[in-house]
Order: structure tokens, then sequence, then C-alpha cells
């Protein structure tokens, strides 16, 4: 399994789950700390973390992780239905993601993990806000109540929502 987080500033790092299966408690040791780190260091208290539905997500322990160590969270209660075009990975970047890829040098899985690596250096910072604010512009009516978009800058006017969600998985 591959895990990508994206927002208005880039890609997170590419985890790379390469044996076994993913159930809450690899999400949570595996995953997760390179979201938080990498949130952490682009947004400091102005992160939000937003998931899919995907059941290591879901998992009330996944949940509880994600609200005692991000500042903020969008809840699973409260994200939008799964669609591919409420997504910014599934709706563009992950598309971007495996053209870059040189399919012909992944001739091994060592040489995959590397090509992979390799490729989501090369997506551009551009694509990704441009995929993000697509995203996030027409969606402000389905968003959850208080939520303010942080591509536009706009401060939050309620709830206890920060600004960019930066995973969407």
């Amino acid at each position: 399994m591959v895990w990508l987080g994206v927002c208005s500033e880039g890609v997170t790092p590419l985890v790379i789950l390469d044996t076994g299966t993913v159930n809450h408690q690899r999400y949570i040791d595996e995953v997760l700390p390179v979201a938080l780190k990498y949130g952490n260091n682009v947004f400091g208290d102005d992160l939000t973390f937003q998931q899919d539905g995907a059941k290591p997500h879901t998992h009330k322990l996944s949940q509880k992780w994600c609200n005692d160590h991000f500042p903020g969270v969008i809840d699973k209660d409260h994200w939008p239905p799964n669609s591919p075009y409420l997504n910014p990975l599934d709706c563009s970047i992950w598309d971007k993601f495996v053209h870059k890829v040189n399919w012909n040098k992944a001739q091994s899985k060592k040489k995959l993990i590397a090509e992979l690596k390799r490729a989501v250096k090369r997506i551009r910072k551009e694509v990704v806000l441009k995929s993000c604010k697509s995203w996030t512009n027409p969606g402000h009516s389905i968003l959850a109540p208080g939520f303010r978009s942080g591509f536009d800058r706009n401060p939050i006017k309620s709830g206890n929502y920060r600004r960019e969600p930066i995973g969407i998985l």
C-alpha cells in the first residue's frame, strides 16, 4: 500500500507499506506520524487533518489518535461522501503521480519503490495547489459547519476547525 497526503503546500512524503495488510494499528504506527510531522513542519498550529473513509482511518483508535495529536481534525462524521470529485488525490494527484513513474525502470520491487519515491518528488506544487483549489472552492457548501478552506486564507468563522486539510486520502 502507498499513502500520500496533499495540501496547498505540496505533497507529504510517500509512505510505502510493502508487506502485509494495513489495519488501524499499522496505520497509527506507520502513517499518521508521517502526516503529523509534515503538517507540523508546514502549518504548525494551523493544521487540520482530514482522511477518507477507509476502515483503518475510521477505526475509533485511529480517530482518537488523530484527535489527541493533530491541532485540528475533521472527524469521520463530517467528511464528504466517498467521491473522486470531492478528493483532490482521487481526482487529480494520483493520475499525475502514476504518469511521473517510469514504469520501464520498475523491473523489481526495489526498483519500483525507488521509482515511486522519485515520481512523488516530481509532482509540482503548482499542480497540487490547483487541484486543491478546484476541490475546495466548489465544495464550500458541503464542508463541515464552521470549516473554511485555508486556500483562500480566510479565517475560520466558527467551529473548532482550522485552516487546511493536509491529508486527504
